[in-house]
């Protein structure tokens, strides 16, 4: 009789060290589940603010005229690289990549003057596509001094009426306010670097991509 007790003592004390170390590994284990949760949600957090992190959608248009401005914005690329690939995205840039979208754009910086229909066309698909237009450069302020023909005595525009048929241009080269609402202008020929890093900040700070 005191065999069978001690045995079934025991047998109860196993019982309760088995619940013990089941409720240790129970407790362990949802630990480790929430710790790996934690680790889960704190990294894809990370992640999420990286690839989401808000920045200026760009447009790079060009027009008629010499594309100073465009290559004039390449070398300041070129110094600022690092510091604008984590501020812009460039939706569009055809001097930057092979495709280029005109939608959903912050803001557009425009270069050259209209020419043709065709430039018409184009720069009122630019402006319907773009919350602000910046004109930057003089012929895209002015039409000067891609508008030289304007000028021409009445020979002369006789002479290159025949050019201006065939390639469908406009009688006169005129700036981008004569067709679309322009925000904000850039002077210069080629652009002045000053005012257009100016600009681009405001920009920045304005669609919040800085403070």
């Amino acid at each position: 009789m005191s065999s069978f007790c001690n045995t079934h003592i025991r047998q109860e004390e196993r019982k309760e060290n088995y619940l013990i170390v089941s409720l240790f590994l129970s407790d362990l284990s949802n630990f480790y589940f929430v710790f790996i949760l934690f680790v889960f949600d704190f990294y894809s957090t990370v992640t999420v603010n990286i690839i989401m992190k808000k920045k200026l959608k760009v447009g790079i248009f060009s027009f008629t005229g010499d594309e100073g401005c465009v290559i004039y914005f390449l070398e300041m690329l070129n110094e600022r690289y690092k510091e604008w690939f984590e501020l812009i995205d460039f939706k569009h840039a055809r001097i930057l990549k092979r495709k280029s979208i005109v939608k959903d754009i912050d803001v557009a910086f425009v270069e050259g003057a209209i020419s043709s229909k065709k430039e018409e066309e184009k720069l009122r698909e630019v402006r319907n596509n773009s919350k602000r237009v910046v004109a930057i450069g003089s012929c895209a302020i002015s039409g000067n001094p891609s508008n030289q023909r304007n000028f021409f005595n009445m020979e002369t525009k006789q002479e290159i009426d025949f050019l201006l048929k065939r390639f469908n241009m406009n009688e006169k080269v005129l700036p981008i306010s004569e067709f679309v609402k322009v925000d904000d202008v850039v002077p210069g020929c080629p652009m002045i670097e000053e005012n257009f890093v100016e600009v681009l900040t405001k920009y920045l700070k304005e669609f919040n991509v800085v403070k």
